[in-house]
């Protein structure tokens, strides 16, 4: 829905843009060398329309984040937990609509 849309997209200009920018990477290389730095993440499915994003995406395995730059991300993220938190009274995959089953 339209305010999910609205508070993801404010938190990642927000947030996960200035770190990209510091780190030099795009926004999508930034959270899929993220998740390929998490102990708990296997592997890293990421899906794009458009070829070119999809070779720039594929860069994302070489990157490698500092504990800086991942501390930077885990705070960012829970700031907007706790933003959802407070403003809409449910956790982020309530707030996403994400089904227990699958998340």
């Amino acid at each position: 829905n339209k305010i999910n849309r609205d508070e993801i997209f404010a938190w990642v200009r927000e947030y996960l843009n200035p770190i990209a920018q510091k780190s030099g990477v795009t926004i999508g290389q930034l959270s899929i060398a993220w998740g390929l730095h998490q102990p708990f993440i296997d592997f890293v499915i990421a899906g794009t329309t458009n070829p070119d994003n999809l070779a720039i995406n594929l860069e994302a395995d070489k990157i490698k984040l500092d504990a800086g730059i991942i501390r930077e991300m885990d705070d960012a993220y829970h700031m907007f937990e706790t933003s959802i938190k407070n403003n809409y009274g449910q956790r982020v995959k309530e707030f996403r609509r994400l089904n227990d089953k699958f998340y």
